[in-house]
């Protein structure tokens, strides 16, 4: 009997490979065309039954009314989104935050805009993570974390710009209106911007507090003026970190109303002392489940690893269950 992968989602479109441009999607080191597939447009209840290897992308959109932020001179983006709920409206006060840094092409509008759109998280097997599109009057915009051939197949045939980022991050915004909350998250995001080596980390205040997603840059120069130990992943002489402290994740209690449950895929950096340095998602659940297994995986304590008798800092995955 053929082995078959059951997911749950709530509010997803599936979309048509004629939908998009540029029809691949590397699953491994495999990359072939898509066949011409089928829009769904899944309610709330469905129960999508990814059949083997089907390779199929998914999109869930959520009607917002946002305010977005543009930095031409540090190159991020902040999305300040106000989710309007099935049949209901707008209340005035931000439900997530979302930032994007690092951003290559040409930012397509003004560099603040305030206005309906929607937004799009994009999902597919083996696509680079932290990928989205803005739904505006004028036209698509899509911020994808990876280079043109990483792209899925998600790129629209005519948008208004796709644009390239390093790295994202989403936060649960701790319900304040538009002008509470953009003062304090542009300063997070812009302080995190100038510190060297590109990192982002978690930020709180306010009433806002979630996780920014942050990385080590390679090769990145410390104050000293030395550079820094690009990290290692593990493999041959190079042995997995034994863990030293472990932090469960706490399941959301917004979330259990959904019973959305599973695994998160986590890529991790950690430090010469076996502390975690940095942390990202490479493959999630929802952004609030995502959270949760941010939050606790940044807890976690290795013992450091030797190289040639010195401490290095390693990179490798790591998944993490988040349960009611």
């Amino acid at each position: 009997m053929k082995r078959r992968s059951i997911v749950a989602i709530g509010a997803i479109a599936l979309v048509p490979s004629g939908a998009f441009a540029g029809q691949t999607l590397p699953i491994g080191q495999r990359t072939t065309p898509l066949p011409e597939g089928r829009s769904i447009e899944a309610r709330d209840g469905d129960l999508v039954i990814v059949d083997g290897d089907a390779r199929v992308r998914f999109v869930r959109r959520r009607q917002a009314v946002g305010r977005l932020i543009f930095n031409a001179e540090e190159r991020w983006l902040v999305l300040l989104a106000d989710f309007i709920p099935s049949g209901g409206r707008a209340d005035g006060l931000v439900d997530f935050s979302y930032n994007w840094r690092d951003i290559e092409g040409e930012w397509p509008i003004d560099a603040r805009w305030d206005g309906s759109l929607v937004v799009e998280d994009y999902m597919s097997p083996g696509f680079a993570p932290n990928s989205t599109g803005l739904v505006l009057p004028a036209g698509r915009i899509q911020l994808f974390g990876g280079g043109p051939a990483r792209d899925a197949g998600f790129v629209d045939s005519k948008p208004l710009a796709v644009l390239y980022h390093r790295g994202a991050g989403s936060s649960s915004a701790g319900r304040l209106t538009f002008d509470q909350l953009e003062p304090k998250v542009l300063a997070e995001v812009s302080a995190n911007a100038r510190r060297q080596g590109g990192s982002f980390s978690t930020f709180s205040g306010g009433g806002a507090s979630g996780s920014l997603t942050f990385t080590n840059t390679p090769g990145a120069v410390r104050p000293g003026g030395t550079e820094a130990q690009a990290p290692v992943r593990p493999g041959g002489a190079v042995p997995m970190p034994r863990k030293t402290h472990h932090v469960a994740p706490i399941y959301p209690e917004a979330m259990r109303p959904s019973g959305i449950e599973g695994t998160v895929i986590l890529e991790v950096v950690t430090a010469a002392d076996g502390s975690v340095s940095g942390v990202k998602v490479l493959r999630g659940l929802t952004p609030q489940i995502d959270l949760a297994a941010l939050e606790a995986v940044k807890q976690w304590r290795y013992e450091p690893t030797l190289l040639n008798g010195v401490a290095v800092p390693l990179v490798f995955t790591a998944t993490v269950s988040v349960r009611p």
